[in-house]
């Protein structure tokens, strides 16, 4: 169920609750979109549940079949209550344009310098344009592992990357806008350099724009 509440969420841009009823019990997992706590939402309509928890962007319910409607009601008011013009808004706020050829180990170590990431101070999200698509590979039953590389630039630098939760299908080559944030990907004592893409071309809600925070 929190594969699938997350991809409505990338599709549809809202907050989504799904719920799988058995013997007359609602089992329920939860995402939402930046902007719109799920945790207070819930705490909103705690009447209507008997159990739940999480946090602001993921959590869990347990309803009673009979409780649902009235719960579906009361979420759907407690979004709204959050929600302000641009809490739904598809667009991406991108920090820098990036060329892949710019993406480097020191690059990475001054991200990380302006650390630590969190709700008052977002991770840095970068955007390059023409991205060649190497190779491909799926990764887990819901994630897509890739060798990126600049298009035209065959003689350039090849990067790992990684897209989770959307499928194991790539995006048609080259990709004329991808959105990524760079982390480093550790395993066993080693670390390299991954590009975590957010968004690509065939990614319905995309809308890159290059603003200012």
């Amino acid at each position: 169920m929190g594969i699938v509440a997350s991809r409505l969420v990338r599709q549809l841009n809202r907050p989504v609750a799904m719920i799988s009823i058995r013997n007359g019990k609602g089992k329920g997992s939860a995402r939402s979109v930046i902007g719109i706590d799920l945790h207070r939402a819930l705490l909103d309509t705690k009447d209507c549940l008997e159990r739940f928890g999480g946090h602001a962007m993921a959590a869990g319910m347990t309803v009673s079949a009979g409780q649902i409607a009235a719960f579906e009601d009361r979420f759907e008011a407690a979004v709204r209550h959050q929600a302000d013009a641009d809490s739904f808004d598809r667009s991406l706020r991108i920090d820098a344009e990036m060329p892949l050829s710019e993406i480097t180990d020191p690059l990475m170590a001054e991200i990380e310098r302006i650390g630590p990431f969190g709700e008052g101070n977002p991770e840095p999200l970068l955007m390059a344009r023409a991205v060649e698509i190497v190779s491909s590979s799926p990764a887990g039953a819901d994630h897509l592992r890739m060798t990126l590389r600049q298009a035209g630039n065959r003689s350039g630098p090849a990067l790992e990357a990684i897209r989770f939760g959307a499928g194991s299908r790539p995006p048609e080559s080259p990709v004329h806008k991808m959105a990524f944030r760079l982390r480093w990907n550790r395993w066993r004592g080693r670390r390299k350099l991954q590009m975590v893409v957010v968004a690509a071309e065939d990614d319905q809600r995309i809308f890159l724009a290059k603003q200012t925070r």
